[in-house]
């Protein structure tokens, strides 16, 4: 593993003054390792911090997984995620939801991700705090300043042992706990860039992303009772009397949460034991899935089944290829150690944070699923319409629209985006993973969520679900080159039903054909004409070509004998996989492959 501690300890101005150590070591992760990533550079390691400004004799280290964007990645974006939980790993993100690959059923391997969020940003994977996924350390974090305080130093060391993407446009994202750490983390580095100490370097912070997160407590635990038995979908989760009694706590739940906030301390203890007795445990008891409110829990602790995930990243091979260090114990998807330090922390509102960064000119997503319970998009919509800032009069009087051809609603103004995702639960990128990407790519680039894009940009490329559309094209040609053998082999024998049946079938091989080349026209090209673009373009209007001449050769068929006729489909139809031959080769060259 290249270890690169002796140019990044830095001595950061500000950290060396506390006398805090850190260290970046990380390397290349082989291609593959993750399915899906092979076009694209992937970087996996530990960021070590050795005391900090909360907790001087603590020893952290920090595992990232990172996939450099496989289009453009010299001018692309750079996000970082951050799972929630709290407790629970970046990486199960990753492997779950928005990563280039996903594990297969048996845990043996993996298998491409084809909406992976990687396709048009460099994205970079977080396991945080110290405790969770494949990161360790002597002592875990508690609060909010303790998490941004270490990623803002992590972000420093990285962007100046990496310094390719350190111009990019900087955007983190969080989901659910993440609603804490993503405004907090932001923040961090919003506050380090208007005050720079001495050796800092200015992160490039555009934008934050929240998903199904617990942002602003506050408001949110006012919708608990609405979501749990008058949600959208008309899905009563709880009976009415119980209904009732939650919509009776709820409050005095809200009093315990102001307090937190006011005094801190035992009575965030009591708001968190309290609200969470009175307006979640009701929903949790009548087993349905928190995540998902149209899906039972079943036996699994979280209601999903990450066996296969853990299975896999816990094999030695898998440590080795990840370089993993063996300091660091058997990866787990959540961490109900870490889950715990954090009961204090829980009611605190950062919708504060999210107000000053709006004010400084980042901007700010917040979306939501619309049938997760848990952090529920009627409370999400709620805070958003309550953060004060000096743009909270003209995003309240936006207008909802659709977003993305029926996907989800959105509102906009100014710096600030809700997000409103249909049937989407907690893991909107698992549940949704093409409009998430939409959703992502939008965002990150400069769109305009309600008109859509809305930039003077080409079409967005797929890499990963490009090279699958031209293996499919290419299974196609051997199909139709094989079907061609057998329908004239079997009208030499017979001029019977067998040999128009069998045509039948070829005009079906290219039809299905046409419909892959067209698929690929769309993932593997970026809507300009240009020369590469051309020849794939040529495949699609050949087989356009063949399929009209056979269908017209078919339509003569009633005048002629059924050798005849399809005699004269096969001259229509035979030359057509040779074009699509040299259109694909001619695609390939041009592409440099």
């Amino acid at each position: 593993m290249k270890v690169i501690s002796s140019i990044l300890a830095l001595a950061l101005g500000s950290a060396a003054a506390r006398d805090v150590k850190y260290s970046l070591q990380d390397d290349e992760v082989d291609s593959s390792v993750c399915s899906g990533s092979s076009v694209a550079k992937s970087l996996s390691g530990y960021f070590s911090v050795s005391g900090s400004e909360y907790d001087t004799k603590s020893d952290k280290n920090y595992f990232f997984w990172m996939h450099e964007a496989q289009n453009d990645p010299a001018n692309a974006p750079f996000v970082v995620w951050l799972t929630g939980g709290p407790g629970c790993s970046s990486t199960l993100a990753l492997l779950t939801e928005n990563g280039p690959c996903s594990v297969n059923a048996d845990g043996t391997g993996t298998e491409a991700n084809v909406n992976s969020w990687n396709t048009n940003a460099n994205v970079l994977w977080l396991d945080q705090p110290a405790g969770v996924g494949f990161s360790y350390g002597t002592t875990n974090d508690e609060n909010e300043d303790m998490v941004g305080e270490d990623a803002y130093y992590f972000m420093q060391h990285f962007m100046a042992s990496h310094p390719e993407y350190a111009s990019r446009p900087l955007y983190i994202f969080g989901e659910s706990y993440g609603g804490h750490y993503a405004p907090a983390i932001a923040h961090r580095i919003f506050e380090g860039n208007n005050d720079l100490k001495d050796g800092d370097m200015k992160l490039n912070l555009a934008g934050v992303g929240v998903g199904n997160g617990l942002t602003q407590p506050e408001i949110q635990y006012e919708y608990y009772a609405e979501m749990a038995y008058n949600n959208s979908h008309g899905i009563e989760c709880v009976d009415e009397k119980t209904y009732e009694k939650m919509v009776d706590a709820t409050g005095p739940c809200i009093d315990k949460i102001k307090k937190c906030n006011e005094k801190g301390g035992f009575s965030c203890t009591t708001a968190y034991t309290y609200c969470n007795a009175q307006l979640t445990t009701p929903y949790y008891n009548s087993g349905l899935n928190p995540y998902d409110i149209r899906k039972e829990c079943g036996d699994n602790p979280l209601c999903y089944d990450f066996s296969n995930v853990e299975k896999w990243l816990t094999t030695d091979s898998t440590r080795e290829a990840l370089h993993v260090t063996s300091d660091s114990a058997a990866w787990v998807s959540c961490n109900n150690n870490v889950n715990a330090e954090f009961r204090n922390d829980w009611m605190i509102n950062y919708d504060g944070y999210i107000a000053d960064m709006l004010e400084g000119g980042i901007n700010v997503l917040i979306y939501a699923g619309d049938v997760d319970f848990i952090c529920n998009s009627l409370g999400n919509k709620a805070w958003t319409l309550d953060v004060e800032w000096s743009g909270k009069e003209g995003f309240n009087a936006a207008a909802d629209k659709d977003w993305n051809g029926g996907s989800g609603s959105v509102r906009s103004f100014e710096g600030l985006t809700f997000l409103t995702v249909f049937d989407a639960g907690h893991m909107v990128p698992s549940d949704q993973p093409e409009a998430a990407l939409v959703m992502l790519d939008t965002f990150v680039t400069g769109g305009d969520l309600v008109l859509g894009l809305g930039l003077d940009k080409p079409d967005p490329v797929h890499p990963v679900r490009c090279t699958a559309d031209l293996a499919l094209i290419a299974e196609d040609v051997k199909s139709g080159k094989d079907s061609i053998e057998e329908i004239e082999e079997n009208c030499d024998k017979s001029v019977g039903g067998d040999c128009l049946t069998d045509l039948v079938g070829f005009m079906g091989i290219v039809d299905t054909a046409l419909s892959h080349a067209t698929t690929a026209l769309v993932d593997c090209t970026d809507g300009t004409d240009s020369e590469c673009n051309q020849d794939l373009n040529a495949v699609v209007e050949g087989l356009e070509g063949a399929s009209g001449d056979i269908t017209k050769a078919l339509s003569d068929c009633p005048a002629k004998s059924i050798k005849d006729c399809v005699q004269d489909a096969i001259a229509s139809g035979e030359g057509i996989f040779e074009v699509v031959e040299d259109g694909l080769a001619a695609y390939k060259a041009c592409k440099g492959e």
